[in-house]
């Protein structure tokens, strides 16, 4: 874990860099450049994984640590440097607070040319994409996101100046492969507002560049050094009992310790009728489920889950229903020593053991007819506090796998490749659907796992 307890302004180069380099010794290192914020002088930001999926709403503590001194930027250096208070937004795709070579708005005008917060809090709140904001004239504030609102920004004014900020733009803390991060560490450099002068400018990064900064601030022996730094930790990580697909309806614990296997009994109740989806309900077509694909794994491998890129073996299931694809997958990545159990028969019930090693269960079935919709659940964990469930009940809904086009069941294949969304995502009220009944997305199937206890 990161310490949060770094004092806001290192007193020299030396203990500065002991500081960051010890808040750099990761275990593991995702080495990724995600943020416009981070500017060009700068390593890649260090970054870790959890375990924990984007379906699951994270909250992170932000640790804003400044490292604007004279013995890094020594070209003009003013004696009463600081930095205001400082402003973290959680937001979603459609909107970011700033960024380099755009217009600031009035709120981030205003913070970067006189420290206020005020307009800028009072524009996140009109913003229907914005999920969570705080700011603070202390080290540390938390920010709450959600699989929808998985982004962060962070601006902060450098004091005395006409203009000029610091900050993140357009973080995201959702991994590509759909996990969040545990933790974050990155450096951010100097901006301009590009509001001082009379005429609006655009945002833009301070470099060592002579003719833009022909005064050589912030530049270091030929270089722009980092003038904060930014850490990140993930508060929690309790993993949930289901990481997707669904929800929870009833869960019983019992006694048996995880340590020792126990074998589950796994059956499913058909919910998608007629009278629970009556728009466009294929009667014609015979309405049904594919044989199912159950699996019993560990953290290293996932079947599907929001916002991945379907694999070719969901991608054949989610538009054929075949499984001889996700078959190969499995066989191929998933431990060798976990069970996999394809092709179960719509409505019946199928056995399947886990262990400690083997605690986490996935499922997926098709809708047929439909171009690439399905249902089912991923990274079930059974083992809670050390005990294995005695029994759960589950209901899942419809999802898209994004690999075919079409809003109803039988819409004709995509015409292109690019026609479709090209990631998977779960059905909801927001946009017109077969599924919606009322003003919500009526579940398809419910699953009811429960101990063999013979």
């Amino acid at each position: 874990a990161l310490s949060l307890l770094v004092p806001p302004v290192p007193q020299s180069q030396s203990d500065l860099n002991a500081r960051y380099w010890k808040m750099l010794q990761f275990e593991l290192l995702v080495n990724v450049a995600l943020v416009s914020g981070f500017g060009t002088m700068m390593p890649e930001p260090r970054m870790r994984l959890s375990t924990m999926s984007c379906d699951t709403d994270a909250t992170y503590k932000v640790t804003f640590t400044g490292a604007w001194t004279a013995t890094r930027h020594p070209t003009g250096f003013p004696i009463s440097a600081h930095f205001s208070e400082y402003v973290v937004v959680g937001h979603g795709e459609d909107f970011v607070t700033w960024q380099p070579d755009d217009i600031a708005s009035p709120g981030v005008q205003e913070i970067a040319e006189t420290g206020s917060a005020d307009a800028l809090v009072e524009e996140l709140g009109n913003v229907t994409d914005v999920c969570d904001y705080n700011y603070t004239n202390g080290v540390s504030q938390d920010i709450s996101l959600t699989s929808g609102c998985t982004k962060i920004d962070l601006i902060a004014k450098l004091l005395p100046s006409a203009d000029w900020f610091t900050g993140l733009s357009g973080l995201d803390l959702c991994s590509e492969e759909g996990y969040w991060y545990h933790d974050v560490t990155v450096g951010v450099m100097p901006f301009s507002s590009g509001t001082a002068d009379d005429d609006q400018g655009l945002i833009s990064e301070i470099t060592a560049d002579s003719t833009s900064n022909p005064n050589g601030y912030f530049v270091n022996e030929g270089t722009v050094m980092p003038v904060a730094y930014i850490t990140i930790e993930m508060m929690s990580l309790t993993p949930p009992i289901l990481g997707g697909g669904g929800s929870v309806m009833e869960k019983f614990p019992s006694e048996v310790d995880c340590s020792t296997p126990v074998t589950y009994n796994i059956g499913s109740t058909d919910m998608w009728t007629a009278e629970r989806h009556p728009i466009d309900y294929p009667s014609a077509f015979n309405p049904h489920f594919s044989p199912f694909v159950y699996a019993t794994h560990d953290a290293s491998y996932q079947m599907w889950g929001n916002r991945r890129n379907a694999t070719p073996g969901v991608q054949q299931v989610a538009e054929t229903g075949g499984t001889t694809l996700i078959r190969s997958e499995l066989e191929a990545n998933n431990n060798p020593n976990c069970v996999n159990n394809v092709g179960v028969s719509p409505g019946s019930t199928t056995s399947m053991e886990l262990t400690e090693e083997c605690q986490l269960l996935s499922t997926i079935t098709m809708l047929a007819p439909s171009p690439d919709w399905f249902s089912g659940f991923y990274n079930l964990n059974l083992c809670v506090g050390g005990k294995w469930l005695k029994n759960i009940t589950i209901s899942t809904t419809p999802w898209d796998a994004g690999t075919d086009c079409g809003p109803t069941y039988t819409s004709p294949n995509c015409v292109e490749e690019t026609e479709a969304f090209s990631s998977i995502f779960e059905f909801t009220p927001n946009f017109p659907n077969p599924f919606v009944n009322g003003e919500e997305v009526q579940d398809v199937l419910q699953y009811t796992i429960y101990m063999d206890e013979a």
